[in-house]
Order: C-alpha cells, then structure tokens, then sequence
C-alpha cells in the first residue's frame, strides 16, 4: 500500500502535464503563492489588534478544469514588540483551501475558503509577579479570501489574494480554560501555469 501512494501520485502527475507536452491546454492551473503582509485585526484576550512581525509561508493550489482549486498553506507570523502573555509567541497557520474561479477575458478572480488548525510557540508564557501561566493550545482556524489575477500569455499569470483569517483560540490561564477570537489579514502573491 505504501508504495502505491507515491505511484499513484507520479500517475496523476503525468497526466496533468501530459497536454501540456502535446502543446494543448488541458484546463489544468498549479498555482503558488507566498504571503507578503500580515497584520491582527482582533484579539479577544485583549481588545486591541497586536503589532505583528513580517509573515512567512508557502500556498500551493491545483485548479482543475472544472474551476476549483484544491491547496495546502502553510503560513507563519507572530506577535511584534507585544507585552506578556504575546510576547515572543509565533503563530503557524496549516490550511487547507478551497476555491472557486472564474476567467474574464485576461483576468481572474477566486473566492476561497480555508479551515485548518493554529499553532502557537512557545505554548506557555509565564510571570512570577503576578503569578500567571498561560498556555495556548493548537486552536481551530478559517480563512475567507478573494484573489484577483491577469493572465501573462497563454501560460502564466500572477495573482494577489485577500485573506481573512480567524483562530478560535483556545487557552488556559493558570489552568482555567478560556476561549477567544484571534483575527488577522494577510496579502499574498503568486503565480499560476496553466497547464
């Protein structure tokens, strides 16, 4: 079973590129993507939209003829000059991602929907006067975003996304459970090859 997976994987592979040796389009698109800004919207715990530091991370998305896309992102930031408990705390996004486009003439526009999970790091965040713990759990997280692209030629284009993102973080302080919305925009930039 193990060595199927990634013969099944090759096999699916080559026949995505396969139109494309032949010189015809076969309605496939790989697109890619990086963030390039990032900042909180919303903290719950306190009320007012922390500094954030500069995002990091990788989207990639396989778009079928049928005009969705299906992709994995991974993206990372964190909390920037922020007093306790969010100092020094990075936060990793993992999402899987769903969308919807549709081509005008030269141009792209996609609606996308992610859900995945939230990681904070370091997990715990401690003072001694007042005596306080507090640990973030890996929460729950969701994006809703809108990207707009124009086509390079037949093959490339380059595309810039909105992203709305939520964690419903859930946290202990001092071993009480506590929940609350962390929320966050986030630009990105990429490309598409239509295969």
């Amino acid at each position: 079973m193990k060595r199927l997976v990634p013969a099944a994987i090759v096999c699916l592979g080559l026949l995505v590129c396969l139109p494309s040796a032949w010189g015809q389009k076969s309605g496939y698109t790989l697109a890619l993507g990086v963030p390039i800004n990032y900042h909180f919207t919303k903290d719950d715990t306190t009320q007012t939209a922390p500094d954030a530091k500069s995002p990091s991370g990788l989207r990639i998305m396989l778009e079928t003829p049928a005009h969705i896309g299906i992709g994995y992102a991974t993206y990372k930031s964190g909390f920037k000059d922020a007093k306790f408990p969010l100092a020094g705390r990075d936060i990793t996004y993992r999402l899987l991602e769903l969308q919807l486009t549709a081509n005008f003439n030269a141009w792209l526009i996609g609606l996308g929907f992610g859900t995945g999970k939230a990681e904070f790091e370091p997990v715990r965040a401690s003072i001694t006067v007042p005596p306080i713990v507090q640990d973030f759990n890996t929460s729950d997280a969701r994006e809703t975003y809108l990207m707009l692209g124009l086509m390079l030629g037949d093959r490339w284009d380059v595309r810039f996304g909105y992203h709305a993102l939520v964690i419903d973080a859930e946290f202990t302080n001092n071993g009480v459970p506590g929940k609350g919305d962390l929320g966050a925009l986030m630009a990105t930039l990429g490309v598409g090859y239509h295969y």
